[in-house]
């Protein structure tokens, strides 16, 4: 099993901002790729079935 101590952060380091986060980190984007999703996936169902594929 492994154990983790909680250990405190300088204040110094947890200031600084880090120019190689992700864009991508807000919930926004999963819900945005959640609906991108859904319309990708519903645009080809219902072409299949208006084509009779």
């Amino acid at each position: 099993m492994v154990s983790r101590r909680a250990v405190k952060a300088d204040p110094s380091i947890s200031s600084l901002n880090n120019r190689f986060t992700s864009p991508f980190k807000h919930t926004f984007w999963v819900i945005l790729v959640f609906v991108w999703s859904f319309l990708a996936i519903s645009f080809v169902t219902v072409n299949h079935i208006l084509t009779n594929k």
